[in-house]
């Protein structure tokens, strides 16, 4: 009788050790995908900045030109800026605006130049490293917002 009993001790022991390591993964498991989700929120904060959304083809040491897009349209609606300057476009207006090259459905004047779209606030900058007129538009509003970068 007494190994019976032994042997009962020993088998709920050893399921309770089971069941004490079962938790324990499942806590880990928990863990680790609050960590991975809190490393997607991060990183994909640090990439959209905020809303912010502010692409540049490379690095200019040059202040950009700057360009408010309103509900009237682009102020100024012609820049003029020199080979290597970046232009800033800023969305002061509530609705959306996306940024694209002439000529209107293609966009491929200048493929690069597309922001895609801007909400209210955000911002897209753009660095011009050839000499050129470069006619861009609003690619939700093509024929209202329409505007011509020189660069010189």
């Amino acid at each position: 009788m007494d190994k019976i009993s032994n042997l009962n001790k020993t088998g709920y022991e050893g399921k309770r050790t089971v069941k004490n390591s079962s938790v324990i993964m499942i806590i880990l498991i928990f863990f680790l995908m609050g960590i991975l989700m809190i490393s997607i929120v991060w990183l994909t904060r640090s990439i959209v900045n905020n809303n912010n959304i502010t692409r540049i083809n490379r690095a200019s040491k040059v202040l950009p030109g700057i360009v408010t897009v309103s509900k009237s349209g682009f102020n100024p609606s012609t820049i003029n800026i020199k080979v290597g300057q970046a232009v800033q476009w800023k969305n002061s207006d509530t609705l959306h605006h996306w940024i694209s090259s002439d000529p209107y459905p293609s966009n491929d004047g200048l493929k690069e130049l597309s922001s895609n779209t801007m909400l209210s606030q955000d911002s897209y900058t753009f660095v011009f490293n050839k000499p050129g007129i470069y006619p861009y538009h609003d690619n939700l509003n093509p024929y209202k917002f329409r505007g011509e970068v020189i660069v010189k």
